[in-house]
């Protein structure tokens, strides 16, 4: 690893020239391209052996053995923000077949049922060798028009063709889930994947892995601050059924279940389709969905890779269905939004809305405090900084997630229109406001995608310490 002192001394090096930082990030630009490049050949050339019936062993080991492919790993695991010098030093740790991983640190979080998952943390070396895992079945997972969550189809390609089919006639749905789905895999059947034996012995099955347990709050982001790298050793609860089966919190454990649950049955007139464990059926018939829902019944749990068990299906008989957090109305032709997904929006938009209007009644008072100022040259006037930044990050971030919805269908429209009642005062952020939504490449999301961006820097500079001691 770097020194840390020589890493801060060069950071500080790099803000006091401008240039020196732009020639560093442009040779790390260059690296991280050349690499994701070779990182997209070697995956490709898994695919193509699979798709013509070539020996996949030699390609799947070139690949995991690839120094391009551990090092877009690492940059995967790390973020996209991360030093250069950290993704470098942790590529060089990646190993596919390592055996000397650090116990894997997992917290139970509560289901709205009361019960709790395990969520697992896994140490940044085995999290790279997951994504290179994650990769490999990929490329040997053909999307099928049931399968969903794996590279090639989304869930937000699942709720286009649930939609188009309760559009054509499959006006019957039902949805259902896999109790304890992860936990209730059979790591037996783990050795089915195609991967090298010992790679999925090593990096996969639970039972070759060490776990340590804490108690904490549903909050990731934060216990992975505070797991770091201390070395603390947890209290095990030995009543919290620790992590079995699939790790929960690995980036490869949906494709691997994808994997194990390809051959889902289905018929002309009624249609499954599966997105990690979650599960919808859709029939042009009430009894379609109540034969289906039976036989999925006795096929999870004759399923090589259970027995698993399905969830008392909920049944919408032409009627609304929510499902992945969209909805899917019989009475509309486009997708909507499911309530609970409304209401979480609702809750982040008013705290957004708030903020906007303090710092806008913050930005007001230092202007009548300068106008008052006879000394001083009146201001422009503060309504030109103050655009809605924050409500304007929430409303395009939850766009972002529900890319199936329509930009101008009523969903959308109805916030645009309210929180634009709540705080955009100026005529030119009253337009952007209206256009928050608009394709890329357009004047308006260019002048969108500009402000937040400089607004971000200007909270960065206020908030980095670093450059606040080389002003």
């Amino acid at each position: 690893m770097p020194d840390p002192y020589e890493t801060h001394t060069a950071q500080r090096m790099a803000i006091m020239n401008p240039g020196s930082m732009h020639e560093m990030d442009r040779k790390w630009s260059r690296e991280i391209g050349w690499a994701s490049e070779v990182y997209r050949e070697r995956a490709n050339a898994i695919h193509s052996a699979t798709t013509s019936g070539k020996r996949l062993q030699p390609v799947a080991r070139d690949f995991l053995r690839s120094p391009h492919a551990k090092l877009v790993s690492a940059y995967k695991a790390l973020g996209g923000s991360a030093d250069p010098d950290q993704v470098r030093a942790l590529s060089m740790q990646v190993n596919a077949w390592a055996t000397d991983y650090p116990p894997i640190r997992w917290y139970p979080k509560t289901k709205p049922d009361g019960s709790s998952r395990p969520i697992c943390m896994l140490p940044p070396a085995l999290k790279a060798a997951h994504y290179l895992i994650r990769e490999v079945i990929s490329q040997q997972t053909v999307p099928n028009g049931k399968l969903f969550g794996i590279p090639g189809a989304s869930r937000d390609d699942l709720a286009r063709q649930l939609k188009q089919l309760q559009n054509s006639g499959y006006v019957y749905l039902a949805k259902t889930d896999v109790i304890d789905c992860y936990q209730s895999i059979n790591p037996d059947a783990l050795y089915s994947l195609p991967l090298p034996q010992e790679v999925t012995r090593r990096a996969l099955d639970t039972r070759s892995l060490c776990f340590s347990v804490t108690h904490h709050p549903d909050n990731a982001s934060q216990a992975k601050q505070d797991f770091g790298s201390s070395g603390s050793i947890y209290e095990i609860d030995h009543n919290v059924s620790g992590p079995k089966g699939l790790m929960q919190g690995s980036p490869a454990s949906g494709v691997v279940l994808a994997h194990l649950l390809i051959g889902l049955p289905d018929r002309a007139d009624t249609k499954v389709m599966i997105c990690f464990d979650n599960i919808v059926i859709a029939a042009r018939t009430p009894a379609g969905t109540r034969a289906m829902a039976d036989t999925l019944t006795a096929h999870l749990e004759r399923c090589p890779a259970g027995p698993l068990a399905m969830c008392e299906p909920e049944y919408a008989d032409d009627t609304p269905l929510d499902f992945l957090g969209y909805r899917f109305d019989p009475n509309r032709n486009d997708i909507g939004i499911a309530d609970d997904a409304r209401s979480r929006l609702e809750e982040r938009l008013g705290i957004a809305e708030q903020m906007d209007m303090a710092r806008l009644h913050a930005l007001l008072g230092t202007y009548a405090d300068a106008a008052a100022d006879p000394n001083q040259i009146t201001p422009a006037s503060p309504l030109l900084d103050a655009p809605p930044i924050n409500t304007w990050r929430v409303l395009r971030d939850w766009r972002a997630g529900f890319p199936a919805v329509r930009s101008d269908g009523p969903d959308f429209s109805h916030y645009l229109r309210t929180s634009a009642d709540a705080n955009v005062d100026h005529p030119a952020f009253s337009h952007l406001h209206e256009n928050l939504f608009a394709e890329p490449g357009t004047r308006e999301n260019d002048a969108i995608r500009a402000i937040l961006k400089r607004h971000l820097k200007q909270a960065e500079l206020n908030t980095n310490p670093i450059r606040k001691t080389d002003q």
